[in-house]
């Protein structure tokens, strides 16, 4: 399990070449307040610098856990992931 029951909410978001609208947002879910939350982002395996910017964005904000997927595994797999990768209250 990538999050275990240390937290209470985990929310997941899947990415695939998003990284028009990735800045945005993950300033947005730094900004939260609510302390028992982590954010899984799945990247799967973009191509327009999407995991750079998370990586970036992310960095020092241990309520983020990363991953990327080795290969291109589909939308309906990649939203899937957080849900097989939680473990939470």
């Amino acid at each position: 399990m990538l999050v275990d029951r240390t937290c209470r909410l985990c929310v997941g978001i899947p990415v695939y070449n998003e990284a028009g609208y990735l800045s945005r947002m993950l300033d947005a879910l730094k900004a939260q307040t609510y302390g028992e939350v982590k954010y899984l982002v799945c990247d799967n395996h973009s191509t327009d610098g999407s995991w750079d910017l998370i990586q970036d964005r992310c960095a020092g904000y241990g309520r983020f856990v990363l991953h990327r997927h080795a290969d291109y595994i589909g939308a309906e797999s990649n939203r899937g992931f957080p849900f097989r990768n939680s473990m939470t209250e």
